[in-house]
């Protein structure tokens, strides 16, 4: 099989559970088959729509790099040593096959596999083995090329498609330097030798493109390439028997079709199962993050906020606490009735999303009635005070409502040296929330 990249950079939640509030749930939560269920069908959700996505994965030129390099092999292999005679009839032929079994794309990891493992084999039989590698390139952009009149948003780059090619390099320069034929023991040791040049072509190929380009992490890579590799070995005896079966004709072919449509229909079941799998995670997590948010106000509720403080308090980090305690949210119900008190909320919740860092793991909540809270993880704890005095200024700045009182909050906050110590940054900002009402001859409600 040859391992493509289409466009699906790691930088997303492939390779990170993007659901760590799920280690903090309830029992059935907390599952890790279910953990990893849901982080899989999230990564294959994401893969899916990068790789319809206009926009070109950032990397470090791995795709020149790849592409680029497989391009000028394969002209100086053809400069240097060109094919005596170009059998287009067959050649033709193997880049028709090559395309079919390329159009079977399996969703493995960072991105697909195609079992086109069988047509190389025939194709290396067929032709010369200067033009394998061009049968490779060929099928991969004809398959290419149908999947994008299949589906027009699909978006592959030729310098991609030539890097996933390097595959097929590795076999056609054993079979020129040693023109293996028969079945006989030599036959079959060179047969190995050229499939094990396979893996290795692939393998530095594929981690170019995913793990020095794309980021992609070497356990992931791992995990897709042993998928890729095992399939290659049950595969290429496929391909070696039917060029056997018809030596020198392009009747070996037609051999490879009973495989590759059982392939077809494996990949079409397994594309079903993801689909739905997909379907099912989406809706999980939907559900789990309605659960965790506050209605009103679409901040994190008190269940999302505890969970977050549990998480917290088992890592050896500093953590920065935030709270703040509506002002007049009682009396502003008592006389403009609950649905002003609910745009006073509603308004001030937005001062503290704006007020919340994006990045770090931070969050913002309501923690009930009148009652919010920022946690300020990691590296964000150094910033408690400012983020503090900055949302002090924001809310007196803010004249709320046109019907409703001028919005404010009292403010406090406190910071622990890690999550053992978190209890203290509690009472540190509580007191603080107390001292700024006091200073202001604001009572607690």
């Amino acid at each position: 099989m040859a391992s493509i990249e289409v466009e699906r950079p790691a930088g997303g939640p492939a390779h990170r559970n993007r659901h760590p509030h799920l280690a903090w749930a309830s029992p059935a939560e907390r599952d890790p088959d279910l953990i990893e269920a849901v982080s899989e069908a999230a990564a294959f959700r994401a893969a899916r729509d990068r790789a319809h996505s206009d926009r070109v994965a950032p990397d470090r030129m791995s795709g020149f790099l790849t592409g680029g390099s497989f391009a000028a092999a394969l002209a100086v292999w053809q400069l240097v040593s060109p094919a005596a005679s170009i059998p287009l009839g067959l050649l033709a032929a193997c880049i028709v096959a090559h395309a079919l079994a390329a159009s079977i794309e399996f969703e493995i990891g960072p991105g697909t596999a195609v079992p086109t493992t069988p047509v190389l084999y025939v194709s290396l039989f067929l032709l010369p083995p200067q033009l394998v590698p061009l049968v490779a390139l060929a099928g991969l952009v004809a398959a290419a090329v149908l999947a994008r009149l299949r589906d027009h948003d699909r978006h592959e780059r030729l310098s991609v498609l030539a890097g996933s090619s390097w595959h097929a390099m590795g076999p056609a320069v054993v079979f020129a330097l040693l023109s293996p034929r028969g079945l006989g023991p030599e036959a079959l040791a060179v047969y190995g030798l050229a499939l094990a040049a396979q893996f290795v072509c692939d393998a530095v190929a594929s981690w170019v493109r995913n793990c020095y380009g794309l980021g992609v992490s070497g356990h992931r890579l791992v995990a897709a390439l042993r998928f890729t590799f095992l399939a290659d070995l049950a595969l290429a005896p496929v391909g070696i028997a039917a060029a056997a079966a018809a030596p020198g004709s392009a009747g070996a072919l037609l051999f490879l079709a009973g495989p590759t449509v059982l392939l077809l229909m494996l990949q079409r079941d397994r594309e079903h199962h993801i689909d739905r799998a997909v379907v099912l995670s989406e809706a999980f997590t939907q559900s789990a993050d309605r659960a965790r948010r506050d209605v009103l106000t679409g901040l994190r509720n008190r269940l999302a906020w505890e969970e977050a403080i549990a998480l917290n308090s088992a890592r050896q980090v500093p953590v920065g606490v935030v709270l703040a305690d509506v002002d007049g949210l009682k009396a502003t119900n008592d006389e403009l009735g609950h649905d002003a008190g609910d745009r006073l909320l509603a308004a001030i919740a937005r001062v503290i999303a704006e007020a919340t860092p994006s990045e770090g793991g931070a969050m913002a909540a309501r923690l009930g009635g009148d009652e919010f809270g920022i946690l300020l993880p990691g590296s964000l704890a150094g910033r408690t005070a400012k983020i503090a005095q900055a949302l002090q200024r924001s809310l007196s700045g803010t004249t709320g409502t046109s019907d409703g009182p001028p919005i404010s909050a009292s403010i406090g906050f406190g910071i622990a040296r890690n999550g053992s110590a978190l209890a203290s940054a509690f009472v540190e900002a509580d007191r603080g929330v107390y001292d700024d009402k006091a200073s202001r001859a604001i009572g607690r409600r």
